[in-house]
């Protein structure tokens, strides 16, 4: 290679000065620009999804009732909220926890009705999935307080204090979105933004100066990653951001979301690569997005996909992206219960870069 003779510090100088002249490019080349913008509109689609989809003039209320109060009976034909019962505490929460819009869950005691009876101060443990606000967790409580004191014609206290449920693993809802709009913006970015930098500069015959440069191809290769790399995580950093106050662990959603950035950074490298035509591109983006994205969708319906294609889809890495994002919603993670799917990820990135740089030192012959 024609670098070979060149110091580390000038190898760094010549990839930061092709990243940042395809980072100031990408800002100034409407085709790329349009990617970031059309990706901030749909994080915040699906973020303001469910809200369009429920109807927030009716909350709903999850009860766990202890001793069949005749508090469940009046509460069915009530038409300020809209009752789920369940047979524990442990099922109210699972589906509180899976839940996209801001739920109020209530155990009413066994004793209920007897304390109503005797005139003693009554007083039902609350529960709100741990990314309600506190604004919107003291609205949904003074719902249930007004509600309840005029069935039971009693004031009642509603307790919230240090009552959270937390999204896990196996969550949908919210959780779920919140996934798919990080999972999707590196996606977005990655195989759209990347190739395009490369296409470019076949087709401004640019890449051609800048390989009779001291610059090599791997400079360039390693440079366009970088590039494609901050866009990446421009995008999935709004994602993040919108979606902040359903995030508990942020050392694993940052870790999770680097490692989505570089496997669809490293695919769109070898899509730059091989395309010559940008027309070409959208094609074998679209077929790529059906075979990452689809599969994460179908993999929280468990019930009705087979055990096999779960297991297979299982080893998708944006399948297990999924799953790592979701534990960093959570309030139980640690590196070894989401080890596989780090590993899976980062394991199959390193075979698309060692891919990648076999290709490269080919065409430096």
């Amino acid at each position: 290679m024609k670098s070979n003779g060149l110091k580390f510090r000038q190898h760094l100088r010549l990839i930061w000065a092709i990243t940042w002249k395809d980072i100031l490019d990408g800002w100034k080349n409407k085709t790329i620009l349009a990617n970031p913008v059309v990706d901030t509109l749909l994080i915040v689609f699906y973020k303001t999804l469910p809200s369009w989809e429920n109807n927030p003039e009716v909350p709903s209320l999850l009860v766990y009732d202890a001793g069949n109060s005749s508090l469940v009976v009046a509460l069915e034909d009530s038409t300020t909220v809209n009752l789920y019962q369940y047979d524990s505490q442990q099922e109210m929460d699972r589906i509180l926890a899976r839940g996209s819009i801001p739920e109020l869950g209530l155990v009413i005691p066994a004793d209920f009705d007897q304390a109503l009876e005797a005139g003693k101060a009554l007083e039902l443990d609350g529960y709100v999935v741990h990314w309600v606000s506190e604004e919107a967790a003291e609205e949904l409580k003074q719902m249930a307080e007004a509600e309840i004191a005029a069935l039971a014609g009693r004031e009642v206290r509603i307790n919230l204090e240090g009552n959270q449920v937390y999204t896990q693993a196996e969550s949908t809802g919210l959780a779920f979105l919140a996934s798919v709009s990080v999972i999707f913006s590196v996606a977005m970015l990655g195989l759209l933004v990347t190739p395009h930098l490369m296409i470019e500069e076949k087709r401004a015959k640019t890449i051609d100066v800048l390989l009779v440069s001291p610059a090599s191809s791997s400079h360039v290769i390693t440079a366009k990653a970088l590039a494609g790399l901050f866009y990446c995580l421009f995008a999935a950093g709004i994602a993040l951001a919108v979606n902040a106050a359903i995030v508990t662990q942020w050392w694993l959603a940052i870790l999770a979301t680097i490692g989505g950035a570089l496997f669809m950074v490293a695919i769109g490298l070898l899509l730059g690569n091989l395309i010559e035509v940008r027309q070409q591109l959208g094609i074998w983006v679209f077929g790529l997005n059906f075979i990452l994205m689809i599969p994460v969708f179908l993999f929280i319906m468990k019930d009705l996909i087979p055990a096999g294609v779960l297991q297979v889809f299982a080893l998708i890495p944006t399948v297990a992206l999924s799953k790592v994002l979701r534990v960093s919603f959570s309030n139980q993670s640690s590196l070894v219960s989401v080890g596989p799917e780090l590993a899976l990820v980062f394991g199959v990135t390193f075979v698309l870069l060692l891919w990648l740089a076999w290709s490269v030192r080919r065409s430096d012959r």
